[in-house]
């Protein structure tokens, strides 16, 4: 080719603050300060986009927002038009997507919380989109920047990003967008950029460090010797305050006693995968430990770790748990080993449920998620009707 030329952009989105969070408990406590903003001020609220890894995890969500808000959620009471809350994939009716599209184009339009799967993607003319959440991460670093920034095209102003995940969540991504989430020392945005080869020095630093990202924002003095901006709300209330550690002494026959009992929890679990798969007459693609979440490798982290659970939420940041409904059992077991901890049974039955939203086919993604799991794991695939809009 003759004079060719070669056109080079920095991929820097410079009104996007990031941030990445651990998730530990349902989409009802996670999502609850949104859920409060819209009964509080309707279509006042900012705009958000919730990203989810799949279809059933995308109708879980929306599930919570209507089933908190009710008739909250529409703008004209009985009008499913005017609905301020919506979902979006690729098996909603065209009609239906057509009608989402162009209200996201308006940034007056009804529609102030969209949870969807990356079937809302590139082309898209999203306007006053102020919060991106990813609900489970991308699956690497491009997907991640490209969905991130359909927030603040309209605007100048500070945009937040937010990656919400659990070490299981991140299990089946690339290394790159593992790294991104466990980073806690490197600027995000300099992590995002370095990944493009793109010059750091050269972007124009925020005026301020929490307007770049989480990093950045500990050498942030906003309020004089701290800084108190929120990128999640949820997340930022219950982590402002770190509980003293607590430690428990463990005998040989106590961590013996603790094994079986999770030993028996694997099974019990497994048993209830291939239950649940048989009444709802759906084809697995996993092993029942591997759909149910609780294997040998989860067993091992509490094993190793029992010194330190007290509650939910030690489980979660010490054992590789994603459904509250597992982690409470693991709870339970402790409870009653130990009878030193303050553990209460109150998750809901809809949090209980929730990794069966991952478990049966359904997702746009699944074909690419689990690409490189090993073949001992597959059971039956020839039947899967899901669908990618990559």
């Amino acid at each position: 080719m003759e004079e060719a030329v070669i056109v080079n952009g920095n991929p820097n989105q410079k009104n996007i603050a990031y941030s990445v969070q651990t998730v530990s408990g349902g989409a009802n406590n996670t999502f609850a300060p949104f859920i409060e903003e819209l009964r509080k001020n309707g279509t006042s609220s900012k705009r958000v986009i919730i990203y989810c890894q799949t279809i059933k995890v995308v109708s879980h969500v929306y599930g919570v927002f209507k089933g908190d808000l009710g008739g909250d959620m529409y703008v004209i009471q009985g009008d499913p038009k005017s609905s301020m809350v919506e979902m979006y994939h690729s098996r909603i009716d065209e009609l239906n997507q057509e009608n989402i599209v162009a209200d996201l184009a308006k940034s007056g339009g009804n529609i102030r919380i969209l949870i969807s799967t990356i079937a809302y993607g590139m082309g898209v003319n999203c306007q006053g989109v102020r919060t991106i959440i990813h609900y489970g991460p991308s699956r690497n670093i491009e997907a991640y920047h490209q969905e991130s920034g359909r927030a603040g095209r309209d605007t100048p102003a500070l945009c937040t990003a937010v990656m919400l995940y659990s070490n299981v969540m991140l299990k089946y991504c690339d290394d790159d967008i593992k790294e991104y989430a466990h980073n806690n020392t490197l600027c995000r945005r300099e992590a995002l950029l370095l990944h493009f080869d793109a010059n750091f020095s050269e972007v124009e630093k925020p005026g301020k460090p929490h307007e770049c990202c989480d990093v950045c924002q500990r050498s942030c003095k906003y309020n004089g010797d701290s800084c108190s901006f929120v990128y999640f709300p949820s997340l930022k209330s219950s982590s402002s305050s770190e509980p003293v550690l607590q430690e428990r002494e463990i005998s040989c026959n106590q961590l013996k006693k603790l094994h079986a009992k999770l030993v028996y929890l694997k099974t019990s679990f497994s048993k209830d995968v291939l239950d649940t798969a048989s009444v709802k007459n759906a084809p697995l693609f996993a092993s029942p430990e591997l759909l149910s979440g609780f294997g040998d490798t989860q067993i091992d982290q509490a094993l190793t770790n029992c010194q330190y659970l007290f509650s939910v939420a030690d489980v979660h940041k010490y054992v590789e748990i994603w459904d509250p409904s597992v982690a409470k059992e693991i709870m339970v077991a402790i409870q009653q080993l130990f009878s030193d901890t303050n553990f209460e049974d109150n998750f809901s039955e809809e949090e209980d449920s929730i990794f069966f939203s991952f478990v049966f086919w359904g997702s746009e993604q699944e074909e690419e998620l689990f690409h490189n799991l090993p073949e001992a794991f597959f059971l039956s695939v020839e039947n899967s009707d899901s669908d990618s809009d990559n």
